[in-house]
C-alpha cells in the first residue's frame, strides 16, 4: 500500500504507520531514506533539507516553550535566553509520525552541551510516536545561552526493528498528536538545580565581596610597606649626610660609604617605586610621596659625588 505525503499529520492515515516500502531494509536510516519515509509517512514535518545530515535530522527550535511555570509563545526570529542553573522545557518546530518498524533516538547538539547546556529526557521515541517533541533543558554553565525560534536544536537519527506484527507487539497507545502540555505540566519540571543555582549565585556573590576585602587589605598593606621603605630611604640618606663631615679623614673608607649610600637610596626608592607600579596604586597621594623622595635622594646622591 503506497501512501501519498499529506500535507499535515494530523491527516496522517494510521494504517500506513504500519507499511514498509523497504521491508527487506534494517539499520539507522540514511539521508535519503529519512526522505523517502518522510515522502511515504510523513515522518517529518514540516520538513527542511537543510537540517537533513548524512544518517540523522536535526529538529529545531519551535514555537513555545515553558519557563517555570509560565509558557512563551515564539513567533519568526523571536529569541529567549536560558539563564545559569535555569530549566526550560522547549518544544520542536517538527512533528513526528513514527513508523510501527522504527525508532528514533535524540539528543541535544554538540555545540550547545558545550555552551553547557544539558538534555535530561528520554533519548528514544517509540514506535508510531505522533506529535513534538519536547524536553527539560538546563543551563549548567555560569552564563545565559541565547536561543531563537528557528535554531537547530539536537540531532535525531531512525532505527528500523525488527517487523511489527499487530497481534504480536505492544502497540504505543499515544497515538493522538501531543504537544508540550503533556510533556510539560505544570510543575513537573521544577526542580531542584534551581534552587542549587540560586544557592550558587549567593556563594558567588559572598565571595567577590570577600575577594573585595583582601584586596582592599593588601593594598593598605602595599601603602604602608611603601611609605616605611621610603621613610628608610630618607634616614639614610640623611645619616649619611651628617656624618659626611667625620668620613672626609678617611679619604677610602668615605668614598665607599658614599657609594654604598649612592646604591642603598637609589635600592630603597626603586623597591618603594615598584610596590606602586605593581600593585596599580595609583592614587596621587601614594605616587606623589615616592617620586619626591627619590628625586630627594638622587640630589642628595648627586650632592655627595660633587
Amino acid at each position: 500500500m503506497a501512501a501519498v505525503r499529506p500535507n499535515s499529520v494530523s491527516k496522517v492515515d494510521l494504517r500506513t504507520l504500519e507499511y514498509d516500502p523497504y521491508p527487506s531494509e534494517y539499520g539507522v536510516l540514511l539521508s535519503n531514506r529519512i526522505e523517502c519515509y518522510v515522502d511515504s509517512h510523513c515522518m517529518i514535518h514540516p520538513f527542511s533539507r537543510d537540517s537533513l545530515e548524512p544518517a540523522g535530522y536535526q529538529m529545531r527550535v519551535g514555537d513555545r516553550y515553558f519557563r517555570g511555570l509560565q509558557k512563551e509563545e515564539l513567533q519568526d526570529a523571536d529569541t529567549f535566553e536560558i539563564e545559569p542553573y535555569e530549566v526550560v522545557v522547549i518544544e520542536t518546530l517538527e512533528h513526528l509520525c513514527i513508523p510501527r518498524f522504527m525508532i528514533a533516538r535524540w539528543n541535544i547538539k554538540v555545540k550547545l552541551a558545550y555552551k553547557g547546556l544539558l538534555w535530561v529526557g528520554a533519548a528514544q521515541v517509540d514506535p508510531g510516536y505522533i506529535g513534538k517533541l519536547a524536553c527539560p533543558i538546563y543551563n549548567l554553565s555560569r552564563r545565559s545561552v541565547k536561543l531563537k525560534r528557528g535554531d537547530k536544536l539536537a540531532l535525531i537519527d531512525f532505527v528500523k526493528s525488527t517487523p511489527y506484527t499487530a497481534s504480536q507487539c505492544e502497540p504505543f497507545e499515544s497515538l493522538p498528536p501531543r504537544d508540550i502540555e503533556s510533556v510539560a505540566p505544570h510543575g513537573a519540571h521544577e526542580s531542584a538545580l534551581s534552587q542549587y543555582g540560586e544557592r550558587v549565585t549567593k556563594v558567588e556573590q559572598r565571595a567577590k565581596q570577600v575577594a573585595k576585602a583582601v584586596d582592599d587589605v593588601r593594598s593598605q598593606a602595599v601603602y604602608f610597606s611603601t611609605l616605611v621603605i621610603t621613610l628608610l630611604g630618607v634616614l639614610f640618606a640623611v645619616l649619611v649626610g651628617r656624618e659626611s663631615d667625620a668620613l672626609q679623614s678617611i679619604p677610602e673608607l668615605s668614598a665607599w660609604v658614599r657609594i654604598g649610600a649612592i646604591a642603598l637610596s637609589l635600592a630603597l626608592s626603586t623597591s618603594a617605586l615598584m610596590l606602586v607600579l605593581r600593585d596599580a596604586i595609583w592614587g596621587r597621594w601614594t605616587i606623589l610621596p615616592v617620586v619626591l623622595v627619590l628625586v630627594f635622594l638622587l640630589g642628595n646622591s648627586l650632592g655627595e659625588i660633587s
